[in-house]
């Protein structure tokens, strides 16, 4: 059920969501990747999940919190209310 797995991007760089896509409880990790020889610059993030799944509740980047608006289901845009530093 977890097949649908699209990255899409500006021309400005290349980023990859083939790899290791994973649950562990109500949490779904998704290893992305920059594809290119430049470093990926996050400026939004659209995902859409079943309502079954209720609401998503924050975004992580290597770890760190960065979105912590509690959305309901089924669909989310995220371009603005980030959180700290996306630097590691």
């Amino acid at each position: 059920m977890h097949a649908d797995r699209v990255v899409r991007t500006t021309g400005t760089c290349a980023v990859t969501g083939t790899g290791f896509f994973r649950f562990d409880g109500n949490k779904l990790m998704w290893d992305l990747e920059s594809a290119g020889s430049t470093t990926a610059a996050i400026s939004r993030i659209e995902i859409s999940w079943p309502a079954v799944n209720k609401r998503l509740k924050k975004v992580k980047l290597a770890g760190k919190e960065i979105y912590n608006v509690a959305t309901s289901a089924p669909s989310a845009t995220i371009a603005s209310g980030w959180r700290g530093s996306f630097n590691s």
